[in-house]
């Protein structure tokens, strides 16, 4: 690990602060923001900016030129933001959760998986600051080339999580349908016609899970929700919002029923 020691004249923004970078790609990318700083205090020592002024075009650097915070894959806000550059930073980073997958397994399993500490930690945090502006949190939420939710149910299940945490901060949370493509091309975008139907499912399922939060719906209106039968004895032993997360994720197979039931309407207004 590698420390450098920040001492920038009588400029209270930068002087004396310790940062470390701890080696990870954002901390390696981002090293680049002490020479911006400094930049930006010559010009404003030519115009006589005041630090107020000076950050907010530190914030601009930020948002162009630093890389997407992984709030997973990050344990912990950068060192360099101190109280001083918390909020500039909060305001100017753009966070995201990336889709990942796993085997498909059973409804028990699904509900042992959990967010990670240091991911539940941020977005609590993130949702503390009542009175500040902050940048959403872009969740990814993977399909298949045929828009099939069966590769979906562990980025869903991460979604809802997140959406329970941040409460009712419904402006804090992005969703961000992507296409697994199976090759070298890796995860893409999805187009409209795929991604806004599935989001539209997906923000009536986080609504869900902040009313769970907030007890304004209970876990039988979970249940009932998407049709099915309160399950007492099946979820034992699971964190509640892991087994409401759960339960929601059962919207694949009310999308399957649905679409079965518009082939057999359509197969009937052919033999008609």
């Amino acid at each position: 690990m590698t420390s450098f020691l920040v001492q920038s004249h009588n400029h209270p923004i930068t002087k004396s602060i310790i940062i470390k970078m701890d080696g990870s790609g954002y901390s390696v990318a981002l090293g680049r923001w002490l020479c911006a700083l400094q930049e930006i205090h010559e010009k404003g020592d030519k115009a006589d900016l005041p630090i107020e002024i000076r950050l907010e075009i530190f914030g601009h650097w930020l948002r162009d030129h630093q890389p997407p915070w992984d709030i997973r894959d990050e344990i912990r806000i950068p060192d360099w933001v101190t109280p001083m550059f918390e909020d500039v930073w909060f305001r100017n980073t753009e966070f995201i959760l990336p889709a990942f997958t796993l085997t498909p397994g059973s409804s028990r399993q699904s509900a042992a998986m959990s967010l990670e500490v240091h991911v539940a930690s941020f977005l609590d945090r993130l949702c503390r600051r009542q009175r500040a502006h902050a940048t959403p949190v872009t969740v990814e939420v993977v399909v298949d080339v045929h828009a099939d939710l069966r590769l979906s149910q562990d980025s869903i299940r991460r979604l809802l999580l997140v959406a329970y945490h941040l409460e009712a901060r419904k402006e804090l949370l992005n969703i961000k349908v992507v296409v697994d493509t199976d090759s070298h091309r890796g995860k893409l975008e999805a187009n409209e016609l795929i991604a806004k139907p599935l989001k539209d499912r997906l923000q009536n399922a986080c609504s869900t899970m902040q009313q769970f939060k907030d007890g304004s719906m209970n876990m039988a209106q979970v249940y009932d929700s998407v049709g099915r039968v309160h399950d007492t004895l099946g979820l034992q032993g699971f964190p509640r919002e892991n087994v409401a997360a759960t339960v929601l994720n059962f919207m694949y197979d009310v999308e399957q029923k649905e679409k079965a039931e518009v082939k057999e309407e359509q197969e009937r207004a052919k033999q008609a």
